[in-house]
């Protein structure tokens, strides 16, 4: 039964995760957001969560968007350090690197 429920928490965790990436920075990539401002960026950060929440494709999965995006929005300036490193570093700074890096977080709020 465990190994059931297991199952049933990672693959709503890798809906969740994949709807949530689907909606992420439309467009923002590595050479857009080394040009903004701290508080550009937070607000990018804030975009991303609210748009990401709010995407239709989210919803046909049964999550609990209450709580996903609480850790989100908890892990905003984390976010915005993780974007700032991995923009930094020019082998990973591909043009789905911030995708990617804001995919890892929804993984780790849904799981």
């Amino acid at each position: 039964m465990r190994k059931r429920t297991t199952r049933i928490g990672l693959t709503l965790g890798l809906a969740a995760s994949l709807a949530l990436h689907a909606n992420a920075a439309p467009g923002m990539g590595c050479e857009r957001w080394i040009r903004l401002n701290d508080t550009q960026k937070q607000e990018v950060v804030q975009q991303m969560i609210a748009e990401a929440l709010a995407g239709n494709r989210g919803r046909q999965y049964e999550i609990n968007r209450d709580a996903l995006g609480r850790c989100l929005r908890e892990n905003a300036a984390r976010m915005q350090r993780a974007f700032d490193d991995v923009c930094a570093d020019s082998r990973r700074a591909g043009m789905q690197a911030i995708g990617d890096t804001f995919k890892t977080f929804a993984w780790s709020c849904a799981g």
